[in-house]
């Protein structure tokens, strides 16, 4: 993801002091557009933010990990976490590199799978905005144009 889309969803839901990694976008003069990777993996390079970094980073300070993750750029971080929850292209890599997950089609199953399987006390639900269909749906929408705009200008 991009910087200016997600801290503008964030500060919109009033989320803003929720600390997240991401590309950057540096608009310039006219319609110009670079694109910063501050968490990249110089040893790897296959994603722009490495996920398994800040994954091992915020390893130690916790007795478990997590995962929620679908696309490509999460496969290596999978591998990592106690407990994946995986859609689309990281089900189907999970699947065939033997990474055991449990597959999901959005964040509610997330929640009743942990509040079913994880004992009371250790995760509590939270108490997050709903945020309608119709709005992320356009933001999607948008960085649909973007993503056409920049591969459009190559």
């Amino acid at each position: 993801g991009l910087d200016f889309y997600i801290a503008t969803v964030l500060h919109k839901y009033n989320l803003a002091d929720i600390e997240y990694f991401c590309n950057t976008a540096n608009f310039c003069p006219g319609d110009g557009l670079t694109i910063g990777f501050p968490y990249v993996n110089q040893l790897c390079g296959r994603c722009g933010t490495c996920k398994t970094n800040i994954v091992k980073g915020y390893a130690a300070g916790y007795e478990r990990i997590i995962y929620v993750g679908d696309s490509y750029s999460d496969v290596c971080p999978a591998k990592t976490a106690d407990l994946v929850f995986a859609k689309y292209i990281l089900y189907d890599k999970c699947r065939k590199n033997g990474t055991a997950c449990v597959p999901y089609e959005n964040f509610r199953d997330v929640m009743d799978y942990l509040m079913e399987n994880i004992p009371a006390g250790v995760v509590s639900p939270p108490s997050l905005p709903v945020i309608p269909s119709e709005a992320r749906n356009l933001e999607l929408a948008d960085k649909v144009k973007i993503s056409r705009r920049l591969s459009s200008s190559k």
